[in-house]
């Protein structure tokens, strides 16, 4: 039902109707939408930065349930299992969800979900971003939050044996052009055995 989507390890660059510019991460899908006279984009699953500069024009992303809204300025919006995360990466946003309004000032990230809504907190811009630049910049990142980023630019199952070796603690830049070999490089670092049975199920555990 999407209008736009992209495929696996793919970023799409574009102009939206109204003149915004979006990025689109991999697979992401999302549709052009209205609400009160303002055009705007609801993503259903993946992650979009957005541009907005159009003058005297408001715009918004709808996503589980709630809404971002930017009077102009740039944004990320990411919406993966349910939850919504909102980075404002220049001039302040507006989050609608869960009953509440919430301001978003530059520099600052918000995430949400169905009947909650996170305080505001500060964010490395540029490394939440890095995707946009082919890049993933992780610092200091459990081994198995970094699995899960690196699925969603890849074809496939990671899964990670043991509660031990997920909490370990990953400081490493990805290339995206690269992310499979990821893993491997990271064998020799955090002593992890890297089993890959098909193109689709890659096993880690303990050496």
């Amino acid at each position: 039902m999407a209008d736009i989507r992209t495929a696996s390890g793919e970023r799409r660059e574009m102009v939206l109707p109204g003149g915004v510019k979006a990025m689109l991460a991999s697979d992401t899908s999302l549709s052009l939408v209205a609400k009160q006279g303002v055009s705007g984009v609801a993503i259903h699953h993946g992650e979009a930065w957005f541009d907005h500069q159009v003058a005297g024009a408001n715009f918004f992303v709808a996503a589980t349930g709630g809404a971002t809204w930017s009077e102009g300025g740039r944004f990320d919006v990411a919406n993966y299992a349910g939850t919504t995360t909102v980075i404002a990466e220049q001039n302040g946003l507006v989050l609608r969800a869960g009953g509440t309004m919430k301001p978003v000032q530059a520099g600052q990230e918000v995430r949400y979900g169905d009947g909650w809504v996170s305080d505001p907190r500060k964010v490395n811009v540029g490394n939440a971003l890095a995707w946009r630049n082919g890049q993933l910049v992780f610092i200091g990142e459990r081994l198995d939050d970094v699995v899960n980023i690196l699925e969603r630019w890849q074809d496939g199952k990671i899964v990670i044996l043991g509660d031990a070796l997920k909490s370990r603690k990953v400081t490493i830049v990805v290339d995206l052009d690269r992310s499979r070999h990821v893993l491997d490089a990271l064998s020799t670092v955090l002593s992890i055995k890297v089993d890959q049975f098909t193109d689709y199920l890659t096993v880690v555990r303990a050496a």
